[in-house]
């Protein structure tokens, strides 16, 4: 068992609270939609983002999955951003329960990070 699943045993979290907690913290606002919404505007005028204030949505509308908390249960490998996303949605639960919140360390100890592919770079550009 890995650092991360301890750690869950420890303070009582159980897997489907972190799923269900990720999916209302990710989920699209209105605000939200509208950001986007300038941003696509932007593009379409061949505008630059800073010029008509079009800042980035606050939330990805995507929540932690499935895969991905498994595989951070095996300490496997999970890319960064789900990291990120487990990290909060932890933490919002450990808030709920009166807890102090834990850094990334705390919750998957020396576990690796993925890495993504490698973008190789054109000569002569």
């Amino acid at each position: 068992m890995g650092t991360f699943a301890e750690y869950l045993q420890s303070s009582g979290i159980k897997e489907h609270q972190i799923l269900r907690v990720s999916k209302k913290l990710e989920q699209f606002t209105r605000e939200d939609y509208n950001r986007r919404a300038a941003r696509m505007k932007a593009r379409a005028d061949a505008k630059k983002y800073g010029e008509v204030n079009a800042l980035k949505p606050e939330h990805s509308g995507r929540a932690v999955t499935e895969k991905s908390l498994k595989l951070a249960l095996a300490d496997e490998p999970i890319a960064r951003k789900s990291r990120s996303k487990i990290l909060k949605a932890v933490n919002e639960l450990l808030k709920s329960k009166g807890k102090e919140p834990v850094n990334t360390r705390t919750l998957f100890g020396l576990a690796p990070v993925k890495k993504g592919r490698k973008i190789e770079k054109k000569q002569g550009a």
